[in-house]
């Protein structure tokens, strides 16, 4: 039935009863939830039959989605109060869902010409702003809204975004710090102001805002969840680790939360707590979440439960045989069980497009060079660079499998050549600094090390390898001992650090503090050959011969082909028997 006859026995009802009595006054507009202008309820010398009848028509068409007709009704309505704002905002409205944004704005605007005080045509005009990413404007809008009512709470919200979203997060700050002022207990306001302190980086207000808004809505779950962001920011998983477990209690189905949990578990190596957690997405998620399926894996092979990883990856390439992460730790399993043909044949199906490629052929290398074949594991690194000529991992493995055969002079070469690449990467110049002192190339290596301090001055193994080798020789022991004091600084109980400190004091003839600093190092690093050699020097040179015997006998222990220390044995047992 047609809108008009549908509703023309209420408007002959309508009028008949208005020229009977007087109209009842009405606090808001039917269907609007606004509240109509004083101009409108007085009609000083408008016929009401007339204004109403075009305004109940166009509700009734707005009603049955006619905006086009509905549009016109109230522009006829218009006719009878030229100076409504409320009706100008109501086809500035109607334009809005035509999505016809300029005819929108242009109605709204003259709404505030007739009554710049008019709260509505200003709150559609700053929706449309901020819809449109008109920031200035929008702000301006929200400004002025504020101005007019300060109690239009959403309002200090809206502005507040938007600073932000401008990057003035002064003022958005200072914008929702006047909300709470004028409603202590928003808690939205909280909210936000917590969300903008996050976003700075200022974590401590951030996590004291959130806490706020969840003192007054305990179950605020997106409070939760940026709680616990922030208390990732500052490394304060426990924490973290408590507020995911909260949200989970309430919302066991939120997934995200679930997923930051297993992460978090992980981080702080609570494995088993982390695979529970995967184990239940899986099942809620179901199989076709293969990145579930090798987050168990991984953590599997982390427990060293190899059958149980390798379970996992199979069945992520049984429903998908070209997932290659799945492939590659599949791979990586089977070098651990010493499968080495399965391993080599899932390492050589991941293609050079994949970013795992490079490593799968360092694996594949691997296996062939511990299977004894180094020049075919040379050979699979060469044709890997041909493919990826920029990959440094390679470069560096390379290196290695020449360092291996003492060949140093082609494994420098090897790595001169990944600085044509990139000549600052700090382990291509380390490495490279480590070979030329193998190669006895002394100056060479000093040189090379620091070029790594210029590129990082902040390389502590570089401080360290300066200042060790210059106390090995004798020489520069005051520069030695600030460097490697610097590097100290840097890694503060760092094992092999502490003994380059301990072995300058040892060659500057302070045996008291070196064998301070060599006890410590041995404390901290009590598998390595090299620190219980140099405590055992030290404790001979403070006339304890029987502690420097048990170390002597530890480092040859550890490294059998130590020929100095063989030599240091027999001279302290040739010294026994006189």
């Amino acid at each position: 039935m047609h809108v008009r006859k549908r509703v023309f026995a209420i408007l002959i009802l309508f009028i008949i009863s208005a020229g009977a009595c007087t109209l009842p006054a009405k606090k808001t507009l039917p269907g609007t939830g606004i509240k109509p202008p004083e101009k409108l309820m007085k009609l000083q010398k408008v016929p009401p039959s007339d204004l109403y009848y075009h305004i109940i028509l166009g509700e009734l068409y707005q009603a049955e989605r006619d905006w086009t007709q509905a549009i016109e009704e109230f522009k006829s309505a218009l006719l009878y109060d030229v100076e409504s704002p409320y009706l100008l905002v109501q086809i500035g409205s109607l334009y809005l869902i035509q999505n016809n944004v300029d005819e929108a704005i242009k109605w709204c605007e003259k709404a505030i010409a007739r009554d710049p005080q008019y709260l509505e045509a200003h709150l559609l005009l700053a929706n449309i702003y901020s819809s449109k990413n008109k920031t200035a404007q929008a702000i301006r809008e929200y400004e002025t809204i504020i101005s007019i009512d300060p109690d239009q709470q959403e309002a200090y919200l809206y502005l507040g975004s938007l600073y932000a979203g401008a990057n003035e997060h002064d003022k958005a700050i200072a914008t929702l710090q006047k909300l709470l002022a004028v409603n202590s207990d928003s808690v939205m306001g909280y909210f936000y102001l917590g969300n903008i302190y996050l976003d700075v980086k200022r974590f401590r207000d951030a996590e004291q805002s959130y806490a706020k808004a969840l003192l007054l809505q305990p179950n605020f779950e997106s409070a939760l969840v940026n709680l616990g962001v922030v208390y990732e920011a500052e490394n304060n998983f426990t924490r973290a680790i408590e507020s995911y477990r909260r949200i989970l209690e309430m919302h066991p189905q939120n997934h995200q939360v679930r997923v930051r949990l297993a992460y978090l578990l992980v981080m702080v190596k609570d494995l088993q707590g982390a695979l529970q957690q995967y184990e239940y997405l899986k099942r809620e998620l179901g199989d076709d979440h293969g990145d579930i399926a090798i987050k168990i894996g991984l953590i599997c092979v982390e427990q060293k439960k190899w059958l149980k990883a390798e379970n996992e990856f199979l069945e992520v390439l049984k429903k998908n045989p070209e997932n290659y992460s799945a492939q590659y730790y599949l791979g990586s399993v089977y070098e651990e069980l010493d499968r080495r043909a399965d391993a080599q044949a899932l390492f050589r199906k991941i293609p050079a497009d994949s970013e795992l490629f490079p490593q799968a052929q360092i694996h594949l290398g691997y296996l062939y060079e511990k299977a004894g074949d180094k020049d075919a594991s040379k050979k699979i690194i060469r044709d890997a660079l041909k493919i990826k000529t920029a990959e440094l991992s390679l470069y560096r493995f390379l290196a290695s499998l020449y360092e291996k055969e003492k060949n140093y002079q082609e494994a420098i070469a090897v790595l001169k050549q990944a600085l044509t690449i990139n000549p600052d990467d700090e382990e291509i110049l380390f490495y490279l600094g480590v070979l030329y002192d193998k190669a006895a190339l002394f100056e060479e290596s000093i040189k090379t090390m620091k070029r790594v301090l210029a590129v990082n001055p902040q390389n502590a193994d570089a401080l360290n390898y300066i200042g060790y080798t210059y106390a090995d020789k004798g020489m520069d022991l005051d520069e030695a001992e600030n460097l490697i004091k610097k590097a100290l600084e840097l890694k503060p109980n760092d094992g092999y650090i502490t003994d380059s400190l301990g072995w300058v004091y040892f060659k500057k003839g302070k045996y008291e503090k070196a064998l301070k600093e060599l006890e410590k190092a041995f404390a901290l690093s009590p598998q390595d050959p090299v620190i219980c050699e140099h405590l055992g020097d030290v404790y001979l040179k403070n006339n304890q011969p029987r502690k420097a015997m048990e170390l002597y006998e530890k480092s040859l222990k550890l490294d059998p082909s130590k020929e100095d220390v063989k030599k240091k044995l027999e001279e302290i047992k040739r010294n026994a028997k006189k």
